[in-house]
């Protein structure tokens, strides 16, 4: 039961800043010129310091074969739920069922995944969660062209994502024992801190601009909603519970899985003319519905896997 409200009062005041966000884009006291400079700073600054900032531990062999062991994992992970989402949703409009299709696996882990288990699991879960960005964004720019256009992606757009180069950067400077200078060390740590509290207020601030009444109206909304926030982590507790795994990775994966779609999924549909607004519809009331998911998937998860 302590570990149960532990869990609900760290999950609970990043929900907190979430609606301090929702409460900045009702009163319009964010542009969306500025929210586009907080999500710029985001994931451009504060999340790759993050990234690497979980790097900056001992390079044992255990750890280092912790690192490929999970990265091998999600991988599986993430290839296997693509497939999958092959079979659903088949009977839709062509210009929705790609959305829809890729809205029921394709996870915000690099905004709310690593934001919660920074909060819940600590510092040293942010590598899990950020092998899990890595995995996703990857297969996201290669099965979005895939399944909404004609099959041409762009392996430079793959390869020059921040979390990916953030990763590249840490991995060389654990590998080569690079001791980094104290007041760099001290700048990225606090740059680290800022993920969490400001990932949330632009969750809150992109939630205040959806319209919630059509948004909630829509009911095939819902079972994409379901999938992505229950069906699918719950589904991937039961896979790796039998496998007794370190329970940071079990959780970590388990609270990610669990999030809202991303971000860029409504941008991808724009670009590749599929539904943009429905994606920006399933992503809004994903963002909603979560406030009451992600919490219990978090719990059930962190009594399970301990």
């Amino acid at each position: 039961m302590d570990r149960i409200l532990i869990i609900l009062a760290q999950v609970g005041t990043l929900f907190i800043m979430m609606g301090v966000g929702f409460l900045l884009g009702r009163l319009k006291a964010v542009t969306d010129q500025g929210l586009g400079s907080l999500t710029y700073i985001l994931t451009r600054v504060c999340l790759p310091c993050a990234v690497i900032r979980s790097l900056m531990v001992d390079s044992s062999p255990e750890f280092l074969k912790s690192i490929a062991f999970s990265f091998g994992l999600i991988t599986a992970i993430t290839m296997v739920a693509a497939l999958i989402s092959t079979r659903l949703f088949r009977g839709r409009d062509p210009k929705q069922r790609p959305v829809l299709q890729e809205g029921a696996i394709y996870g915000n882990a690099a905004f709310m995944g690593i934001a919660l288990v920074q909060a819940v699991l600590g510092e040293e879960a942010v590598i899990y969660a950020s092998l899990i960005v890595i995995v996703e964004t990857i297969f996201l720019l290669i099965h979005s062209p895939l399944a909404m256009s004609d099959g041409s992606f762009s392996i430079k757009k793959v390869l020059l994502t921040p979390g990916v180069i953030a990763f590249v950067l840490g991995m060389i400077r654990l590998l080569m024992g690079i001791t980094l200078p104290g007041p760099i060390n001290s700048s990225m740590a606090s740059l680290a801190g800022m993920n969490s509290p400001l990932a949330m207020l632009i969750v809150g601030i992109q939630i205040s601009r959806a319209d919630l009444k059509t948004t909630f109206t829509q009911v095939s909304l819902y079972s994409c909603a379901f999938i992505k926030l229950i069906a699918q982590p719950l589904l991937i507790l039961l896979i790796l519970l039998p496998l007794h795994l370190d329970p940071l990775i079990t959780c970590t994966i388990v609270i990610c899985k669990g999030t809202m779609q991303s971000a860029v999924l409504s941008v991808f549909a724009g670009d590749y003319g599929c539904d943009a607004k429905l994606a920006s519809q399933l992503i809004a009331l994903s963002s909603i519905l979560m406030i009451a998911t992600l919490p219990v998937i978090t719990v059930i998860a962190q009594m399970a896997a301990c």
